[in-house]
Order: structure tokens, then sequence, then C-alpha cells
């Protein structure tokens, strides 16, 4: 990172910045993520000024309520297998504890807490109220069909109250904004304004603040030499922790397992977020080979209960799927003796379907 203010705005044309929900998402909402963390660090030296909405902290508040339901059932449904596996055990060992069950209601509210009081505390962001916005401009907007109206069934009503918010605040300022999202309706409502200014990631606003074409260099020949193994290792080594998510055409299917293929991990592209003379930060998209086992229900031998709507019958098969997922890694580098000393997986989740055929 530069190391004067006036050098670390040179890309920027504003200090202001606003993360749409799904970037908080796209990080797990771990305000502990280290692409977060280097965004903080820049408000705390005020080269940068964090900006939220009232209507992104719910929707924030909601999904971090869905993710905990989620891990509840999952944590709640491991405690009753482990449960019966104990229950056959304790015929000759005597009697288990029994699991303490998870609270989604409570896990949610606490995930909810433990968000606010970091981004209050430590981020202290400027906050708009959007839903105190008068509707009618936006519901002016709607029955023009202005984005993110523009397209058919469009209700992107959120959306459009959050634009509105963020875009008469910079104006009543003379003041312009960085709008960080991949949302496309709200990419076009912002396209429409004068003050907002779209990047579709945080990676891309955080390269903006490092004009150092030679770490860039430096950066391309580290990765064409043998000390791109280490990242190739490091990738290899987290892919175990992925998350998965299923959504190709196989009856009930479900990822049960998954591990690095054999082919090699390839650079896709990088960016430069932070550079210094004791270390280049990067975060770089590249191509992993992965093998997926999908389980599912082979309908073939089954009949459909048009009353309950579910196959009654039918076999338990497992399909061994071998993909290439894209997948974030952020990556720092010693420009020193030019070696690898980190490689943090980015990416949580991938989805997981059946490659689609070409034909020729």
């Amino acid at each position: 990172m530069a190391t004067s203010s006036e050098n670390a705005n040179a890309g920027l044309k504003t200090r202001h910045v606003f993360l749409d929900t799904e970037v908080y998402r796209r990080y797990g909402h771990n305000l502990n993520d280290k692409v977060l963390q280097r965004l903080l660090q820049l408000t705390k030296d005020h080269i940068s000024t964090l900006h939220i909405t009232d209507i992104t902290l719910e929707e924030i508040k909601r999904q971090l309520g869905d993710m905990a339901a989620q891990v509840a059932q999952a944590v709640n449904r491991g405690n009753r297998l482990l449960g019966n596996w104990r229950s056959v055990r304790s015929r000759y060992s005597g009697n288990q504890p029994a699991p303490a069950d998870v609270d989604a209601a409570a896990l949610g509210n606490e995930a909810v807490r433990d968000f606010d009081y970091t981004m209050k505390i430590e981020w202290e962001p400027k906050r708009h109220d959007a839903l105190n916005l008068p509707a009618k401009d936006v519901f002016d907007a709607y029955f023009r069909r202005d984005p993110p109206f523009d397209k058919p069934d469009s209700k992107e009503f959120p959306d459009a109250f959050v634009v509105a918010a963020l875009d008469n605040w910079c104006r009543k300022n003379h003041e312009k904004m960085y709008v960080i999202t991949k949302d496309k309706a709200m990419l076009r409502a912002v396209a429409q304004t004068a003050t907002l200014l779209p990047l579709p990631s945080l990676e891309d606003y955080l390269a903006l603040l490092v004009d150092d074409p030679k770490a860039i260099e430096k950066v391309e020949r580290i990765f064409g030499s043998s000390a791109w193994d280490t990242v190739e290792e490091g990738v290899r080594d987290q892919l175990g922790h992925l998350g998965t998510v299923y959504t190709g055409d196989l009856h009930d299917g479900e990822v049960i397992h998954h591990e690095a293929g054999n082919d090699p991990v390839e650079l896709i592209e990088f960016k430069v977020i932070s550079a210094s003379d004791e270390e280049i930060e990067v975060v770089a998209k590249v191509k992993a080979p992965i093998v997926f086992e999908v389980q599912y229900l082979d309908t073939s031998s089954a009949w459909w209960d048009s009353e309950d709507k579910q196959f009654i019958g039918g076999e338990k098969e497992v399909q061994t799927l071998e993909l290439e997922m894209s997948l974030s890694v952020l990556i720092i580098v010693d420009p020193q003796d030019e070696s690898i000393t980190e490689v943090d997986l980015l990416t949580r989740d991938v989805y997981v379907r059946e490659p689609y055929e070409t034909f020729k």
C-alpha cells in the first residue's frame, strides 16, 4: 500500500463506497475476512468511507437468520446420527452424554448481535435511512419502468430505495460513490444516476488503490515460476472445506463427498489489492479440478404418487462428476525472496451440476 494518502487515493474517483448485500453474503457475512479487513484498514486510515442503508442491514439480518437455520439443521441432524451410534456403543461402555442441539433462533440472534456490534464499533459506517424516503419517488420510477423496474414483472423495491437514498446523499453533498454489486437490476439502476459508480467486486475496488506496475510485473513473474506449486498445494489442501450446493438434474441429488482432481490448478487472472516492500496481497481467480460424488434417487424403477407428490421405490445411486471450478484465492507474496507466504481460499460454496453437453 502506498505510504501517503495522496498516493493511496491515486486510482480512486471518490473515497465513498457502498457494499450491496450480496457482497457481505459473498464473504459469508464474516467481517473478519481478510479482504473485508483490508477495506476496514482503509476506513481507519481515512482513505475510504463505508456507507450502508437500513434496508441492507435488514437483508443481512434475514440472511444471517437463514444461515443459522441451515447450520442448526445440519448440527442437529448430526447429533441424531451420533446419538444412534452412541446408543449402540453404550451397551458395552455405559451411557454417553447426549450432544446438545442448536437453537436456530438463538444462534441467528447471536450472529445478528455480533454483526451489528462489530459494524458499529469497528467500521463506523455512514448509515442511510432508505426506508424513510418518500415512496412517491420510487413508485414514479416503477410506473416509468426505470431501472431496476425495466424488466417484465420487476419488483426490485428494496434496490430502488437503496439506490435512491445513496443518489440523494451524493447529490446533496456534491459527492460520488462506488457501489459494489453483481446484482444486475441494481447495476442498471446505478447506471441511470450521475453520482454512483458501479464495480463488480471488492477486489476491483481495492485494486484501484494500487498504482504499481512493478508489483504487478513481479507477481506475474512469481506466478510463472516454481512458486506457483505453493499456491496449487494450498488450494488443493483447502478444497475439502468448500461448501457444495447441488443444482443439477438428478432427482434428490446431494453432494456427499468431494476431493481434488488430478489436473493442475491454473491461473485465470489476478488483482493486486495491496503492495509494500514487505508483502504483496493478491486476489487470484483460479481454475481447480474437483471430483464430486453426487447421491441421487434413480427413479427408473419407481412410481409417482400423485397424492403425496413423491416417488415411491427407486434406488439410491451415486454419480461421479469431474468438474473444473472457478475459485477466488487470497495469495500473499514476499517480494524480497519472491516466495508465497500464505494461500487462503476465499470461495466458500460451489454450485455443482452436470456439465452441459456440446453437440457438433
